[in-house]
């Protein structure tokens, strides 16, 4: 629904909420305002602050707090506080309009908020090649994943429904470079580079981050060394990355959750195919193929981890720890590695 300022605090203070309160959800500038600029929207039925209650109550305490935004053409078009209750089974909605109003989206249960982010999307089907999945990549070598999207627009800027590659896509780290800073140049267009690098608050590479990611996605058998021409080595994209890239370049809609807490975004990419990228820390990347029903089962599991931030955090530390404790042998003090069953040094057995 969407609200004044001043409705949405009448509503919020019958239901007990502080001013204090009121202000740290909707900000203290827009807290201000008591006006729709050109908007008339006095002709609306409203619910009471009985009929939100347990919903303003969530806003008032809630368990969990993420940031949701939904996007379309590639742009941000409407950001949220997703705020959670203990156990989830109820969950609210709350951001700024370009309108100076508030949307305020209040959901009985977890499956009715399921229904509103992904309905749109439960017809895609995934892709037919195997291992459609990336997994882990550095901050480098997703930034070369986003320039080869741009290079490939480059040679093929309408590929159809039933494009196949007519040759090898070859780049050098050079290249790569030229892409982005003609994309960079191209503000009227908004290019995938852009959209992408201010969606994810990226910085712009350097060419030894250049040369970092793609020495990874060559060790992940994503790309291929071709030849040296001029002292520049060439590489080509290999074929699941080839479609890869001509599945995301229509990236039309899709929606974001950021945990700042624990530094993860759950980012829903609609295109020709559908994917989702989850990021972890400032240095892991991955992304999935997926068709519309699995996303509903990812985006269910990244709800879940947000319930729980502590115990999962204190769980993935404690593997942590204990994968990455260095053990050492009791007779020769050799660093062992992991699962070793004999000192490689000494050949003491171990126990």
């Amino acid at each position: 629904m969407e609200l004044l300022s001043t409705e949405f605090r009448d509503i919020a203070k019958a239901a007990g909420l502080t001013d204090e309160r009121i202000k740290n959800l909707i900000g203290e500038d827009f807290y201000e305002m008591e006006l729709a600029l050109d908007q008339d929207l006095s002709w609306r039925k409203l619910p009471t602050s009985e009929e939100l209650f347990e919903y303003l109550q969530i806003l008032n305490k809630p368990a969990f707090t993420v940031e949701f935004n939904k996007i379309r053409r590639r742009t941000v078009v409407q950001t949220y506080k997703m705020y959670l209750n203990s156990v989830g089974e109820k969950l609210a909605l709350l951001g700024t309009t370009f309108n100076n109003t508030l949307r305020f989206e209040p959901f009985k249960s977890y499956l009715d908020f399921e229904h509103f982010a992904t309905n749109a999307l439960v017809d895609y089907s995934a892709m037919d090649f195997k291992n459609s999945s990336i997994r882990h990549l550095s901050a480098d070598a997703f930034q070369v994943f986003t320039l080869l999207i741009e290079l490939f627009i480059e040679k093929y800027p309408s590929p159809t429904q039933d494009w196949a590659p007519d040759e090898l896509l070859t780049f050098t780290s050079k290249s790569l470079m030229r892409i982005m800073q003609d994309s960079n140049h191209r503000t009227n267009e908004k290019t995938w580079w852009q959209h992408w690098k201010k969606l994810l608050h990226q910085t712009e590479p350097s060419q030894e981050n250049f040369d970092m990611g793609i020495a990874q996605l060559a060790h992940k058998e994503l790309i291929g060394y071709m030849d040296e021409i001029a002292g520049e080595e060439v590489f080509f994209i290999g074929k699941n990355l080839t479609w890869y890239l001509r599945g995301i370049v229509w990236w039309d809609k899709g929606l974001m959750l950021k945990n700042t807490e624990n530094n993860t975004q759950f980012i829903v990419i609609a295109a020709s195919a559908l994917f989702v990228v989850v990021t972890e820390g400032d240095n892991d990347f991955s992304i999935f193929n997926v068709d519309g029903r699995t996303l509903q089962k990812y985006l269910k599991k990244y709800v879940e981890i947000a319930l729980n931030p502590i115990q999962e955090q204190n769980v993935i530390q404690g593997e942590t720890i204990a994968n990455t404790q260095p053990i050492f042998c009791s007779q020769c003090g050799n660093k062992l590695e992991a699962n070793a069953k004999f000192c490689s040094n000494c050949g003491n057995k171990i126990t």
